[in-house]
């Protein structure tokens, strides 16, 4: 942030979308399908700082910016409930027009005033599952070596049909 000649601080034009790490990696996230996830931005996208738990969005908003149907729209932000990871705080109507007014739960409600949530259970990291030395082939004797190459080499030899025409071929 600059500052102008009285005017004060002047904000940057350009904006960003802040998902903390601790949310990000926690198994409540991880439990969200990819359209709950994208529903989550969305409405991290509309806070601006002061508003959250009067954040607006409808299943109709949302179905349009995430383009997917609004029975899906509505699982999208039903997933967000059940998962903590944000809540309605005012139930929207139809009738009214009215759309439904959502919370951030690891942020300071400023509707009510409500602290926010700091833990989530984390989600453990990746790690590749060690497969340990390989066994060693155990060793076969001559009998068992000349048993299976004739089962590898047996349906060659049964389709071959002696003929006129393969006899003198092979002449």
């Amino acid at each position: 942030m600059a500052r102008g000649r009285g005017k004060g601080i002047q904000r940057s034009k350009r904006q960003f979308v802040q998902l903390y790490r601790n949310v990000k990696r926690s198994t409540a996230y991880h439990g969200l399908s990819c359209i709950a996830r994208a529903a989550l931005v969305e409405i991290i996208d509309r806070y601006n700082g002061i508003n959250n738990g009067i954040i607006g969005l409808s299943v109709r908003e949302l179905a349009h910016e995430l383009n997917c149907s609004p029975a899906s729209a509505m699982r999208a932000l039903q997933k967000l409930d059940d998962a903590g990871l944000a809540r309605p705080t005012k139930v929207g109507a139809w009738r009214g027009k009215r759309a439904t007014e959502w919370r951030l739960m690891w942020r300071r409600c400023d509707k009510s005033g409500d602290l926010p949530v700091n833990h989530w259970d984390q989600r453990e990291a990746y790690r590749p599952a060690d497969p340990g030395p390989k066994p060693k082939p155990q060793p076969t004797s001559g009998a068992e070596r000349q048993r299976r190459y004739r089962e590898r080499h047996r349906n060659e030899n049964r389709n071959v049909s002696f003929t006129s025409e393969t006899l003198k071929f092979h002449q």
